[in-house]
């Protein structure tokens, strides 16, 4: 389904929501450049991995979770079409969540990861980390 597709069906199912206008619409559409299909089950973030990519939901449901001290695991929140994931890992050296796949999802980039931070790049330029 197209973002302008669910934006008339968004719009005709629940007109309480603010729905995008076709511009924007049109602009996320040309930007759309990777698609990346998980099946149900599928690890699609791990805790710690580094510098995980920036994609929006297409399609299909996840959800955020930590693994505890125990071996359990927490979930944190459930992850639906329109949400952005891999942005929260960007304010720290890595993923502080894994994301596991529902049902099958389908995620959508623009090619470009999200640039770290100033001093990070500043460090890994000395060296560091």
């Amino acid at each position: 389904m197209s973002p302008h597709d669910l934006n008339v069906k968004l719009a005709a199912d629940m007109p309480q929501l603010k729905i995008l206008d076709p511009e924007l619409l049109d602009y996320i559409q040309r930007r759309r450049v990777e698609d990346v299909a998980f099946a149900a089950g599928a690890r699609i973030m791990t805790e710690g991995d580094r510098n995980p990519p920036l994609y929006t939901v297409a399609s299909g449901w996840a959800m955020r979770f930590k693994i505890l001290q125990d071996g359990r695991r927490q979930i944190l929140s459930f992850i639906l079409p329109g949400d952005v994931i891999g942005f929260q890992a960007q304010f720290f050296d890595s993923a502080v969540t894994s994301i596991e796949a529902v049902t099958e999802v389908s995620l959508c980039g623009d090619g470009l990861s999200v640039r770290r931070r100033p001093e990070r790049q500043a460090a890994s330029a000395a060296g560091g980390t």
